[in-house]
């Protein structure tokens, strides 16, 4: 298992580039023994180790809640049965639980091995694919590659503080956030190779585990790819009335018009409150659990416990819709104008002006495809925190261009972004609960989406010069 990026010509190609020459790899050093080799790939080490470990701790645990959210569902959708009958337990649309029936035909700890296989092959893709779209050169074996400067290795290292630990909360939890995060990678990737339809194919699935990812339909609008947009839309629909092929619900029609019912069209109610998803509500770090938790909650402390509460006066939900809904038309609004100034811009992408030669930075394409990435999870009803693991690609992008350029701003938005995410850690001692239970209801991961937001629009207004990469 290896992490080696290459962001040399013969690795792939940018939008405008019709041939790469060929050039080979330099090593600065000579051969070296095994044990030599083997150490000279930390970053391989120290992921694969990680996830043995945490493979053999989601394969044995006494109870996992994937049990009951993937094979549980599915084996209720083979018998018939209701499985949005209790509106807590599965709150997905139904595509996932046509997929993990082929997870009910094994015993439990075999069926928890294989999908957990599933997403740390899931990881690795997101991380290499990744790197790779935001033009990183090539850092293992360590000090064989000229390419990889110290601060190609910071600005990979700063990439996964922002979001690898959301990644692996999803693996802990044997949540489908890694596969829907591989998917929409390979998305991006497929947006920045002028593949509409094959992107439009790949976040199309996504999109049927869950809603969020839609929000590229109308990225792909703008971009005049309306068809590849309609693409998108068929495919999220298509895969979800897949489950009624094996069982229609007990009501008769669709499970997804179930799933809308009970879901989607409470929101039109004048009494629903944002951010009111059946989850947590410190762990909902959206605009939408935002404005639910500032406005309407405090908290209180006792010894050992942390409680959030409603405040004796709050506004109404009307008041706390529309404080939800401006800060999403402004973020909106914002990115819009970035993407808009960029089409107007007749300045070359820096990232492949020159034909013929390797790309040096991120196209402006997958930094709005960052942005698009990022906007997903803030404008979400629901973004608990392994859903911002989708983070890997901005973050990847703006540590390049900050060390790159060596810009003080790019820099100091990205380190605040690796220290909310930090911030966000349980260290699951009962001195720390309170403090990170606050620091949630503050808002912190939301806040690190927000930082690496501002700067990949930073990022696109001011490309980085050709000259200093």
């Amino acid at each position: 298992m290896s992490l080696n990026v290459d962001g040399s010509s013969n690795s792939h190609q940018f939008p405008n580039q019709t041939s790469q020459e060929q050039v080979p790899e330099t090593r600065v050093n000579g051969p070296a023994g095994p044990v030599i080799s083997i150490l000279r790939h930390p970053y391989s080490i120290a992921l694969t180790l990680a996830l043995i470990i945490m493979g053999f701790g989601a394969t044995f645990k006494h109870q996992s809640a994937w049990d009951r959210t993937g094979p549980g569902v599915s084996m209720m959708l083979r018998a018939g049965r209701d499985f949005y009958a209790n509106e807590k337990t599965f709150t997905y649309p139904p595509f996932q639980a046509w997929l993990n029936i082929v997870f009910t035909w094994l015993p439990l700890r075999p069926a928890r091995a294989t999908w957990f296989i599933i997403s740390a092959v899931c990881l690795i893709y997101m991380i290499w694919k990744s790197w790779r779209l935001a033009a990183g050169p090539r850092l293992e074996p360590l000090g064989e590659f000229p390419q990889a400067k110290p601060r190609e290795h910071w600005a990979f290292l700063l990439g996964l503080v922002c979001a690898l630990q959301f990644a692996l909360n999803s693996l802990t939890h044997l949540q489908t956030d890694l596969l829907i995060g591989a998917l929409l990678t390979a998305g991006c990737g497929a947006i920045v190779a002028r593949k509409s339809m094959r992107a439009a194919t790949w976040i199309g699935l996504a999109a049927a585990f869950k809603c969020t990812p839609l929000l590229f339909a109308p990225y792909l609008v703008w971009k005049r790819k309306p068809v590849a947009a309609a693409w998108l839309i068929i495919i999220a629909i298509g895969a979800n009335v897949l489950p009624n092929t094996v069982h229609a619900p007990p009501q008769r029609g669709l499970w997804l018009a179930e799933w809308s019912r009970l879901y989607l069209a409470p929101m039109e109610r004048s009494n629903y409150v944002p951010g009111d998803w059946k989850n947590q509500l410190d762990n909902n770090q959206s605009f939408a659990g935002a404005a639910k938790r500032w406005l309407m909650t405090t908290w209180r402390i006792a010894p050992g416990e942390f409680h959030v509460v409603d405040r004796d006066r709050h506004p109404s939900p009307a008041v706390i819709r529309m404080s939800y809904l401006l800060s999403c038309i402004v973020a909106l609004l914002i990115a819009a104008w970035a993407m808009w100034r960029r089409v107007r811009s007749k300045s070359p992408d820096a990232a492949s002006s020159a034909e013929g030669h390797v790309p040096h930075w991120p196209s402006r394409d997958i930094i709005e495809c960052g942005i698009v990435l990022l906007l997903m999870v803030l404008l979400s009803p629901n973004s608990s925190r392994a859903h911002f693991c989708v983070m890997l690609l901005p973050a990847f992008c703006i540590g390049r261009i900050a060390f790159g350029e060596k810009s003080r701003c790019l820099t100091v938005l990205l380190i605040a972004a690796a220290v909310c995410s930090t911030l966000s850690i349980h260290i699951r001692l009962d001195a720390t609960l309170a403090a990170e239970q606050i620091l949630l209801w503050i808002g912190v991961v939301m806040f690190a989406a927000i930082s690496l937001l501002w700067a990949s629009i930073i990022a696109l207004i001011h490309p980085p010069s050709k000259e200093t990469a």
